[in-house]
């Protein structure tokens, strides 16, 4: 974002599983995988993502893991502003800069990867960056601070939906409304059944000020009504990504970790195959 819309986002994942099951069994062997017994999983907007493929994608995963994703972009609230400071001064110039930026729709610029403020030299060791990433090489740019700088603006504008999913394409208010229930995971459970989607497995934290902790809750809920399987873990006053930061912290994984025994007794028969979902791709790998 901002070149890359949410259509262009989901139509990675669909062909991210379809390149899954045409290459995974040459990689690893066809008599070790079976790649239409699969787990789809992601956080924050890969929590989005993961839940949306349990509606679209086929063959459907057999188990869905949301970790604070947003389901109902409609009742997401305002949610907490950014804090963070600009990468450098942009003086006056800030809103002509940050306006044209957030316009620009050319899909060769977009991002596959980009480090957050956390992850910037001077609060994370560039090495442990690299070797968390598996990419010895990287080095963060100027791009990838002005990247950042840019989802500040959008954030303290309240703009990040609008944007992601082309509100000013849409003729009226109505039109996309209706556009956004229709890749709501929310709302595309209306009339549907136990049968009709995977079961589900939440994590999410009560003090998340990016997504608020009632998204998982009325998921949950409408799961639940459905005779979906789901199950849930909250972590108490958890900020939003408050497992998944490089640093020395208390929190302990292993408290909401959901074995593959869970995953058997969730899915009804074991798994073979591992989808983790960001908010431009899917990847496999054998469990």
């Amino acid at each position: 974002m901002p070149q890359a819309s949410f259509d262009d986002i989901v139509d990675d994942c669909k062909d991210s599983l379809a390149w899954c099951i045409k290459n995974l069994p040459g990689i690893v062997g066809a008599e070790t995988i079976d790649i239409e017994r699969y787990v789809v999983a992601g956080d924050s907007a890969g929590g989005t993502l993961s839940t949306l493929c349990g509606h679209i994608l086929s063959p459907s995963p057999k188990v869905v893991i949301d970790v604070f994703g947003v389901i109902d972009p409609l009742d997401i609230g305002k949610g907490g502003l950014p804090n963070e400071p600009w990468s450098r001064d942009y003086g006056d110039k800030l809103e002509e800069i940050m306006e044209k930026a957030k316009m620009d729709r050319d899909l060769s610029k977009a991002e596959f990867i980009c480090p957050w403020y956390w992850e910037y030299p001077d609060q994370m060791d560039p090495e442990d960056l690299k070797s968390f990433w598996g990419m010895p090489d990287f080095e963060i740019q100027d791009k990838h601070k002005f990247r950042m700088d840019l989802n500040n603006y959008i954030s303290l504008k309240r703009e990040r939906f609008e944007i992601l999913y082309r509100k000013d394409t849409f003729e009226s208010e109505e039109e996309y409304v209706k556009y956004v229930k229709s890749i709501s995971p929310y709302h595309l459970l209306d009339g549907k059944s136990k049968s009709d989607y995977p079961p589900t497995f939440i994590l999410h934290g009560t003090g998340d000020s990016a997504v608020p902790v009632e998204q998982s809750y009325k998921f949950a809920k409408k799961l639940r009504e459905l005779g979906i399987d789901v199950d849930e873990r909250y972590k108490e006053g958890g900020e939003h990504c408050f497992e998944n930061k490089i640093e020395v912290s208390p929190v302990r994984f292993e408290d909401y970790e959901l074995t593959h025994s869970d995953l058997e007794m969730m899915g009804g028969r074991s798994l073979s195959c591992h989808v983790w979902s960001s908010w431009t791709s899917i990847s496999g790998s054998k469990v």
